[in-house]
């Protein structure tokens, strides 16, 4: 035999394997596997194959998630959706058991992702699955050892929904970032985001009213505008009650000492970073401060530039 040919002949027996797992290729149109034993395989799914996965869901399976869908679809889009170990369930009838929000996401993306498909599961599987609580964007964090996870993570939802409604009357909506995005915003600005957590922290220990997150987001809001050394002089003398009575920072405190993030006066949940920003621009500009009113509606105000 050719000794050439008898090296290269392991390497060519090899099964085709996607990090280790063996690869399926499978094809809109295809037969389903039904191994008499769960058997899991590396598929890499595109928006055609994730439809015709969906023709097989279970009749009473859970609602979909459009949230969650939404999310999953930005990840895959911008490609941060990784191959993980948790798979697509099907039973060996076959029947879609576990999975449909992210096969509704691939096809809502566009894109092409390597997910994990578990076949041959029994048909009782669909009941003692996904019973824990979902992965939280603070967990996302934590796991990377970020300091105030649940905090940073929150600050960074607000800082978000600021960004894309300030200068509008808009309210936000319930969109929230993956954890992918949140974690990628951190890495890509750790001191300001460990800086306003530690700041926000201290705000709300010393009002004991909002919450850590909101301080939070508008001391990272009003660092970016007017730079960390501003931006910690107005929280010193709002944390501390050291500017002169009547000051902006003075009022801000006493308005929000003991009040929850939910008891706004005027129904719209945008009014405490409002409330915050109109105190800074008022305080930066040494006038008084005129809170947002009963029943008002507003426009998001920008911070005020140097």
């Amino acid at each position: 035999m050719n000794t050439v040919a008898a090296l290269a002949l392991p390497e060519r027996i090899k099964p085709d394997l996607h990090h280790g797992v063996p690869v399926l290729r499978l094809h809109v149109g295809d037969p389903i596997p039904t191994p008499r034993a769960p058997f899991r395989y590396a598929v890499h799914v595109y928006p055609d194959l994730a439809r015709y996965l969906l023709t097989f869901n279970h009749p009473q399976n859970r609602k979909h998630k459009p949230t969650a869908i939404r999310r999953y679809a930005r990840d895959m889009a911008n490609g941060n959706f990784g191959f993980t170990p948790e798979p697509i369930i099907f039973t060996s009838s076959p029947v879609l058991a576990n999975g449909q929000n992210r096969l509704r996401a691939v096809e809502l993306s566009g894109a092409s992702v390597w997910l994990m498909l578990d076949f041959g599961w029994p048909e009782d599987v669909i009941q003692r699955i996904d019973r824990g609580s979902a992965r939280t964007n603070a967990d996302a964090l934590g796991i990377d050892s970020v300091k105030h996870a649940a905090t940073v993570a929150g600050a960074y939802t607000y800082v978000m929904k600021y960004e894309s409604t300030v200068g509008t009357p808009l309210r936000w909506t319930n969109t929230t970032p993956t954890g992918a995005e949140a974690l990628e915003a951190y890495r890509e600005h750790p001191d300001p985001w460990a800086e306003a957590a530690d700041w926000g922290t201290r705000a709300y220990r010393a009002t004991n009213g909002l919450g850590q997150s909101t301080w939070s987001a508008a001391y990272f809001i009003l660092a970016a505008v007017r730079g960390s050394e501003t931006a910690q002089s107005f929280y010193s003398e709002l944390i501390g009650e050291s500017g002169e009575a009547g000051s902006a920072s003075r009022r801000l405190k006493s308005h929000y000492l003991r009040r929850k993030l939910s008891d706004t006066s005027s129904g719209d949940p945008r009014e405490p970073m409002e409330n915050i920003v109109r105190a800074f621009n008022a305080w930066v500009s040494r006038k008084p401060v005129a809170f947002v009113r009963t029943g008002g509606s507003f426009v998001l105000s920008p911070v005020k530039k140097a």
